[in-house]
Parts: structure tokens; sequence; C-alpha cells
């Protein structure tokens, strides 16, 4: 039945008008199915009227009219809640890769009777906890009403969306862990683990890298859970070790002004650039020139930025924490440094600036372990695995 399937994917967010991790599985996903020939149908939003783009002749992008406002999620399904129902009918399965915008599942199974699977990547609570115990001084507005004001609206559209599903792909085993702590009452055998991946046919991938000496590369939203506060406390350490230490920042977010007021208070104006948003053509290049990638994150459900730098075959430096540690191994594919401890990050920045070959030895394996579980070939064949058993 596989080559007969019409498969939906549903989500607020589709490139080049994307923010963040679920617009890449969106993208990777509708990619690597329609290169298997699958007709596939993104429907997704950024558009002031409903276009139909044929990206190629199974993959069709179906742009609809979307507030650009927060919550986007939100806005989304409620805004194109009737040409939804009309057009998702003509589909064998709907995959919701936001989970949140699953949240008018029940609403859309009434009216469509059609199978419907679910996307979970972060954990909304677990988001809003880290966020609480940071220090008061790093609060934002813009952080604050995104992880703790929408939190409420989010966390009803995910159980929502939970609830109605006929089946919930998880992004990682840790992930699945805290999803049944918060809903014990889900079904697991409806429940499966597929790691978010990276598409290793694209020629990004080669391995062209020209690493500059001293060189650290962080990119995401300028988060306080994405622990760049933390990075950049760290380069100040780092930075009597290796004094002409460059750590380039890309990305924005609400916490841009803080950073640059800290950079000034420890002294790192020639030290810490950061660039804000960039072209993915200016990213790659960064990627491959940086001499390792540091993403300190303090809370994630897979970050497709470390899959991205580990494919690269960069030595990735995160925190130890449970997400990192599913596909990181402290020595073997990457280094983890005690979890929130600023002191232990930059002693494991500096250790792998020191030594080349520790850093050729890390890159190697975390591409190969790319390669082994987060590669876009398998994991299409896994998608179509659950699609085929709910038809």
């Amino acid at each position: 039945m596989t080559n007969n399937l019409k498969v939906a994917l549903v989500s607020s967010e589709y490139p080049p008008f994307s923010l963040g991790g679920v617009s890449a599985v969106c993208k990777d996903l509708s990619l690597n199915l329609s290169r298997r020939g699958i007709s596939t149908t993104v429907f997704c939003g950024q558009s002031k009227r409903i276009t139909v783009e044929n990206l190629n002749p199974p993959l069709t992008v179906v742009r609809m009219p979307l507030i650009r406002f927060p919550p986007r999620h939100f806005w989304f399904p409620l805004q194109n809640i009737e040409p939804l129902t009309v057009l998702l009918k003509n589909y064998d399965i709907i995959h919701n890769v936001d989970t949140r915008v699953g949240g008018f599942l029940a609403y859309f199974k009434k009216r469509i009777n059609k199978p419907f699977v679910t996307h979970v990547h972060g954990c909304g609570h677990c988001e809003a906890k880290a966020f609480l115990q940071s220090p008061f001084s790093s609060w934002t507005l813009g952080e604050f009403v995104y992880t703790c004001l929408e939190y409420p609206l989010n966390e009803n559209l995910t159980n929502s969306s939970l609830r109605s599903a006929d089946h919930i792909v998880v992004c990682s085993k840790a992930r699945v862990i805290e999803m049944r702590r918060r809903n014990p009452e889900i079904d697991v055998n409806k429940v499966s683990v597929i790691y978010n991946g990276i598409d290793l046919h694209q020629e990004r991938y080669g391995n062209d890298n020209i690493a500059d000496d001293f060189s650290v590369l962080f990119w995401g939203r300028l988060f306080y859970n994405k622990g760049i506060i933390h990075l950049v406390k760290a380069m100040q350490i780092v930075k009597k070790e290796f004094p002409n230490v460059r750590l380039d920042v890309v990305g924005k977010g609400p916490l841009e002004t803080n950073i640059r007021s800290l950079i000034q208070k420890l002294d790192l104006n020639n030290n810490v650039h950061l660039h804000g948003y960039v072209k993915d053509e200016f990213l790659i290049k960064k990627i491959k020139k940086a001499t390792i990638i540091t993403l300190p994150s303090l809370y994630e459900g897979q970050p497709v930025a470390a899959l991205e730098a580990m494919a690269h075959r960069k030595a990735v430096i995160m925190y130890n924490f449970p997400f990192a540690r599913e596909y990181l191994t402290d020595w073997n594919n990457g280094l983890v440094a005690d979890g929130g401890s600023v002191k232990d990050l930059a002693n494991r920045i500096c250790i792998a600036l020191s030594d080349k070959t520790l850093r050729q030895k890390l890159g190697q394996n975390a591409y190969e372990r790319i390669n082994s579980n987060h590669n876009w070939d398998k994991l299409a064949l896994d998608y179509l695995k659950v699609y085929n058993n709910l038809c």
C-alpha cells in the first residue's frame, strides 16, 4: 500500500518561513517521503491567501493565511479550520508535525474520519520549570510570555492532541519518559520513538571542513534555556587560556540586550560576536570553519542543531542532561559538561580547543552516530511503517 499513500503534513511553519526544529523536521520528512514516491502535501502558514507550490511531482506545499503574531500554532488551525476540514479529507494519513497544532485534532477527527498522527517534540512543562529556576536578572518579557504565559494554552492543546491521536511519534526516549509522567493515561502501544534526523544526501555534509584555530560556534534562539548566558560566562574563563578565542553567536531573541551588556561587563567585545538571523549559507560556512560547536541547553526535546553539528563531523559540547546523553557519549562522540556548571563547560571547551586529535575523533564518531541512528534514509521508512499500520 505504501506507493498509493497520500500523506498530509500539518505545521504552522515550513521553510523558508521557519523559526525552529519543528519546521526542520517537517521539511526533511516531506522531502524524504516524496523522494520515495509518496504523494505528500504540507499544509502550513505564512500566506495572505491559499497558494499552492508544486515543489516536485509527489510534493506539494499549500500555504494558508496566518496571523504573524504569537502563538502562531494556535492561530493557524483556527484561521483555516474550514478549508483544512475540506482539504484533509483527500488524504489517507493526517500527520500533525507540531503537537500544539494538533490540539484541534478532536474537531477534525469527527468531521474527517481519517487516521491522525501527532508529533511530540519538547515539553512545555520542562521548559517553564527550567526558566523559572533561572536567575531573575536573566528574565525577559519575551521569554516569560513564550515560556510561562503561553504555557496553559500549549498544555491544553498538547493534551488534546495526545488524547485524540491514533498514533504518537516522539523524538526521543527521554521525551517519552517525560510524556508518560505528565500523561500516564496514554496507551504505550500507540507510541513510537523516531529520532530527529539529518538528510546526509545533501552536499553540505561532505568532509570539507576548514576549521579556525580557536573558534567556538553557537546558534539558536537567544533564550535562557538555550544556555547562551552560561556560554558567554564560560568564555571569560576560556579567554585566560586562549586569549584569541572567538565565539560566534547566530540567532536572535529577547536576551540579546542582556547578552550585549554581559559581553561588555566581562570585557569580551573582541571575543564574542553576535550575528543575529543569517541565511542558511552563512550558517553552514560558520559550521564548517568552527573549531568546536557548543550548545549548552538546559532543556531540549532533541535539538536538530546538535545533530547538524555532528553530521558536519564537529566536536560538540553540551550539558549532561538526559536529552543530550541519548546521542552524545562523553569522550566518544562529544563532550558533556556537568549540567549547569559554567566552570566545567569552560574546562571542556579548553580541552577541545587544545587537542586536535581528540576533536577529529569526536567529530568522526559523531558523524557515524548520525549515519546509523539519525539518517533520514532509515527514519523515513520508520514513518512509513507507522502510516501503513494505521491504514
